[in-house]
């Protein structure tokens, strides 16, 4: 009897020894992954000129905010404004500065990861989140729009952590995360509409077994069960009435009009086939969150159910509706997809040492068997994940180390040297006049192709804002401004061409 109470004390010995190795080992990974991950989000953020146009659009937005102009009413905005504030915030503290404005997107980047890394870790285990956040830190499409002033990187990254929370909720079943959920939920879509499916994706959660982790229901806990869901939508109301500081006629048709009012963007069809082309950059994770969409339809676990739906929502907005499908779009499915395939592996190799153990005291075949499975898994996996890390690195290499736009801060001298700090710039490079330390009129922080095709932005408008702000320089840069045939041929009556670039770009000084 004492031998068989040594022999167990032994094994539980052995087990709690492998429980800390395997504990250390994983934050040693874990804690190598973030650091890559953290470096290559804020690693000369300030550097580069641009990522995108739109970032001229958000950044003088913002610093007119800051200036006093209202939004929707004096600045035109066709995005919610949670981002807006962020950028402001950021720049009210650290200055007018590119590193300023970017570090909110930046800092929301690695709130993604740390949110999908505890939520995959916790639905599943440990090799879930590791591999969920190894495929998102090779992202090169979720990365470039990670150093970006745009919208799409903080409504994912609060998306996650809504995720996250209702993860909690199921696990923990404390109405707390509801709330927290829902509030987060909310922070998402304010930041950018493409945020919106996670909402209705949590929502079957509020119609399962509380505490469950399957898709079932229970009558006795329905009381429960909805005001879970009444908690969850007081949090996701909160954040909402900000709108409520507008005037709603502007909100309608800066939200809502404006969007309709767009050229179409493709058929179906074609916006499918672009979007695969687009996902296919990283090969890991478009075939292993293809799998973690079979492993949550078969699994029928609540958790991974909100997973893909909250996935399967994103890309039917994105190829159904009528809009444009443009390269940042796709940087809200990165950290879906990185999470489902996480879950694919994670709940792989579980079920995988779950049948090893079963049968470790019967056949030697079938235990053979099962360690192959699961020797086949974790090679595949590695061979699949370098095959993407050797296609990505050159990318990730010039995304963190490469500069870029020596001509356009040398052009953005030239118009700090030639203005003064109260004088105005129209420009459809707003990014410019910025890194110039001045001021675009709040009308035209946004002078971009959707706008003047759509018919929102005019040649009469434009012209009678040069005139009511007396705009000292012109700037047409991006092709954009020269749609304008009339206001272009007003700019060459009144002012002088004092620069001429190549793919027509030109600069022009009011005549004095």
């Amino acid at each position: 009897m004492k031998q068989v109470d040594s022999r167990e004390g032994k094994e539980i010995e052995v087990r709690k020894k492998l429980d800390r190795l395997y504990k250390a080992l994983e934050l040693i990974i874990v804690s190598i992954i973030i650091g890559i991950y953290i470096y290559t989000r804020l690693h000369n953020l300030g550097v580069r000129y641009s990522y995108d146009y739109d970032e001229g659009v958000y950044i003088q937005t913002a610093k007119q905010m800051l200036n006093g102009y209202k939004l929707y009413e004096q600045i035109f905005l066709s995005q919610p404004p949670i981002m807006v504030y962020l950028v402001a915030a950021s720049m009210r503290i650290l200055g007018e500065n590119l590193y300023a404005c970017r570090l909110p997107v930046a800092l929301t980047s690695i709130l993604a990861g740390l949110s999908l890394y505890f939520a995959a870790r916790r639905l599943c285990n440990p090799i879930a989140g590791i591999i969920g956040l190894s495929v998102l830190a090779i992202d090169r499409v979720f990365l470039h729009y990670s150093r970006a002033v745009e919208g799409e990187i903080p409504c994912i990254a609060f998306a996650m952590l809504a995720y996250l929370f209702i993860v909690e909720y199921i696990r923990r079943d404390k109405l707390i995360y509801c709330f927290l959920s829902g509030l987060s939920s909310s922070i998402a879509v304010l930041s950018k509409f493409l945020a919106a499916p996670i909402i209705p994706a949590i929502l079957p959660v509020f119609f399962t077994k509380t505490g469950s982790t399957n898709l079932r229901s229970s009558k006795g806990e329905s009381t429960r069960r909805l005001k879970g869901l009444i908690i969850f939508m007081i949090g996701v109301f909160i954040p909402i009435s900000i709108l409520l500081l507008y005037d709603f006629t502007y909100l309608y048709d800066q939200l809502y009009m404006y969007h309709r009012s767009k050229p179409l963007g493709g058929t179906t069809i074609e916006k499918i086939i672009q979007l695969y082309g687009y996902l296919s950059e990283n090969p890991v994770a478009l075939i292993l969150g293809s799998i973690g969409l079979i492993v949550a339809f078969t699994s029928l676990d609540i958790g991974f159910l909100v997973a893909s739906l909250s996935f399967l929502t994103s890309v039917s907005m994105l190829v159904l509706l009528p809009q444009p499908l443009w390269y940042h779009h796709v940087a809200v499915l990165s950290p879906q997809l990185s999470l489902l395939s996480g879950l694919a592996i994670g709940y792989s190799t579980k079920i995988l040492v779950k049948l090893y153990s079963r049968i470790s005291k019967g056949k030697s075949a079938s235990r053979y068997a099962a360690i192959s499975l699961l020797a086949f898994t974790i090679v595949s996996t590695l061979s699949l994940y370098a095959a993407s890390v050797a296609l990505s690195v050159p990318a990730i290499l010039n995304i963190v180390f490469k500069g870029g736009g020596e001509l356009e801060f040398k052009v953005a001298g030239l118009i700090r040297n030639i203005t003064s700090p109260n004088e105005w710039i129209i420009s459809d490079d707003q990014a410019m006049v910025f890194v110039a330390g001045r001021n675009v009129p709040p009308e035209l922080c946004d002078t971009s192709f959707m706008r003047i095709s759509s018919g929102y932005l005019v040649d009469e408008e434009v012209i009678e804002l040069a005139e009511a702000y007396r705009v000292r320089v012109v700037v047409f840069w991006t092709g954009r401004l020269i749609q304008l045939k009339r206001f272009v041929e007003y700019v060459e009556a009144n002012y002088q061409l004092i620069g001429v670039y190549d793919s027509g770009r030109r600069i022009y000084l009011r005549k004095d």
